[in-house]
C-alpha cells in the first residue's frame, strides 16, 4: 500500500481517546444519547435567580429568557456533540466520576453520577448528573447552577 505511511502519519497525529471508568462512561453515553432525541426542552436555574430555557426540536434550536422565546441562530446540538467528541479525544477531561446512588426527578427514578470536566483554559468544574433507566439524563447540578431536561411532549414555542 503507498498510502501506508501517511495513514501511519495521521493515526500518529490523532489526539488518544480518553479511557474512561464506568461511571464517567455512564454519563458520556447518556449525554450522547440525548443530544440524539428528537425534541428536548432544557431549564436551567442560576444562583442568583436567573432563569434560561431552551428547547431543540424538528432541527431547530430556541431560548427564552425572563419567558420571552426566540429563535438562536447556532446548533445547539452540532455543539453538544462537538464538546462529547472532545470528550472522547481527550481534549476535554471527563474523570472524578463516581455513582451517587438514587434519586427521584420530577417523579423519575435515576441514578445520581458526580463527575469533573476540564475544558482547556477553564477550572475544572464539578456537577452531578441523574441519569434515568432509559440511559437519559434527566438533570444537572452544580453550585451555581440546576438544569433540568424533558424529552417527550415537546413542540416549538410560539415566538
Amino acid at each position: 500500500m503507498k498510502n501506508l505511511p501517511l495513514l501511519i502519519l495521521a493515526l500518529s497525529a490523532a489526539a488518544p481517546a480518553q479511557a474512561l471508568d464506568a461511571a464517567c462512561e455512564t454519563f458520556l453515553r447518556a449525554a450522547e444519547k440525548g443530544v440524539e432525541q428528537p425534541s428536548r426542552h432544557s431549564v436551567s436555574e442560576l444562583k442568583g435567580g436567573l432563569r434560561f430555557e431552551s428547547i431543540t426540536v424538528d432541527g431547530k434550536s430556541y431560548s427564552a429568557t425572563g419567558g420571552k422565546w426566540a429563535a438562536m441562530g447556532i446548533d445547539l446540538k452540532a455543539a453538544e456533540r462537538k464538546i462529547n467528541a472532545e470528550i472522547r479525544q481527550g481534549a476535554i477531561k471527563l474523570d472524578q466520576c463516581q455513582t451517587l446512588g438514587s434519586e427521584t426527578v420530577e417523579g423519575i427514578a435515576t441514578t445520581a453520577i458526580r463527575y469533573r470536566m476540564t475544558m482547556p483554559g477553564a477550572p475544572a468544574a464539578i456537577a452531578t448528573a441523574y441519569i434515568g433507566k432509559d440511559g437519559l439524563v434527566y438533570a444537572q447540578s452544580s453550585d451555581d447552577v440546576r438544569v433540568r431536561y424533558r424529552y417527550r411532549d415537546v413542540s416549538a414555542p410560539k415566538l
